[in-house]
């Protein structure tokens, strides 16, 4: 995998073990050594970080980290190419899967952020539903 190669690359010119990269990052060393191992992609954070803690450039790092996730998605199928062409509840899933992931994964804060303050409704479950047993 070209990210992970990528990163693997820099830390030699730093001369720090992956422990000291972790530790001024304030990430946990296994996320710095899965990021370059090449078994998974992994999250935008760790990548970033791993760039910034290297001095390599995060611009490409992240280039990078987008094509990895791309070559994910292929993998796992194909997705519609327009919402015209969703057809059904598992070509829906698959094109909303597609968008998060295009997206980077983000987590419910930063989609909260990223739509603006009180845009998406927060889900507590069914508590809101009416019970079988007629109970409030």
């Amino acid at each position: 995998m070209r990210l992970a190669r990528g990163l693997r690359d820099q830390r030699p010119n730093t001369g720090c073990s992956y422990a000291e990269l972790a530790a001024r990052m304030g990430l946990h060393t296994t996320a710095l050594q899965r990021a370059a191992s090449g078994q998974s992609v992994p999250s935008e954070r760790s990548v970033r970080a791993y760039a910034i803690a290297c001095g390599a450039p995060v611009d490409t790092a992240m280039d990078l980290w987008r094509q990895a996730r791309r070559g994910r998605l292929r993998s796992a199928g194909p997705a519609p190419a327009s919402p015209q062409d969703i057809d059904g509840v598992e070509m829906l899933r698959a094109a909303l899967r597609e968008l998060y992931e295009v997206a980077g994964r983000p987590s419910v804060r930063v989609m909260e952020m990223r739509a603006g303050t009180g845009r998406l409704p927060h889900s507590t479950g069914p508590s809101h539903r009416a019970r079988p047993d007629g109970a409030a």
